[in-house]
C-alpha cells in the first residue's frame, strides 16, 4: 500500500511540475533584440487633417506593449533601447461598404494606415520599418446623424487597437 501511495504521489508531481499551460510565448522571430528591455514610443506624427488621430494611434501602440510586457516602454529615449518612430499617412472614414436600396449607405469602413520605424537608440540603426502599415473597422449608419458619428469614433478607436496588435505582431512575430 505504501508503494501505490509513494507511486501516486510521485506521479502526481511529476504531472503537476510538467503539465502544460497556456501563455504568451515570443517568437524566435522576433525583430527585437533579446538584449533590448526598453522602448521609447514618442508621440506618432499625424499627416492626415483627422485631429488628434495621432495620439489616439501612439496610445493604442503605448498600450499594447505595455500588456505584452516583453520590453518596459519609457518617454526618455536617453535610458531606451529601442525607440519606435510612427506616422499616420491616411485616414479615410467613409469608405461605403453596403447599401439598402440603390443610394442609402448603410454600413461605412474607416481605414489607417502608417509608417513605422523601430531604431536602435544608442545607434540609429534601423531594425525593422514598416512602410504601410494597415488596419480598417466598419460601422452601420443610423438614421441619426450623431448615433453614426459615434459609431465613427468607436470604429476608428478599434482600427487604433487593431493597428497597434498589427504592429506588435509584425515586429514580435507572435
Amino acid at each position: 500500500m505504501k508503494t501505490l501511495t509513494a507511486k501516486l504521489i510521485l506521479l502526481f508531481c511529476i504531472v503537476t511540475l510538467t503539465s502544460c499551460g497556456y501563455r504568451l510565448v515570443r517568437s524566435s522571430l522576433s525583430v527585437i533584440p533579446d538584449d533590448f528591455k526598453t522602448i521609447s514610443i514618442p508621440l506618432f506624427k499625424n499627416e492626415t487633417g483627422e485631429p488628434n488621430l495621432e495620439k489616439q494611434v501612439t496610445e493604442a501602440v503605448v498600450q499594447k506593449f505595455i500588456s505584452i510586457g516583453r520590453l518596459k516602454v519609457t518617454s526618455d529615449q536617453e535610458k531606451a533601447d529601442a525607440v519606435l518612430e510612427g506616422a499616420i499617412t491616411r485616414y479615410t472614414p467613409n469608405i461605403p461598404l453596403s447599401f439598402a436600396g440603390s443610394s442609402n449607405i448603410r454600413e461605412y469602413r474607416v481605414e489607417i494606415t502608417g509608417r513605422l520605424i523601430l531604431k536602435e537608440a544608442a545607434t540609429g540603426r534601423v531594425i525593422r520599418q514598416l512602410d504601410n502599415l494597415y488596419s480598417k473597422r466598419e460601422y452601420m449608419v443610423d438614421d441619426k446623424l450623431m448615433v453614426t458619428r459615434e459609431h465613427e469614433l468607436e470604429a476608428k478607436k478599434l482600427a487604433a487597437f487593431e493597428f497597434a496588435r498589427d504592429l506588435a505582431m509584425a515586429l514580435e512575430n507572435f
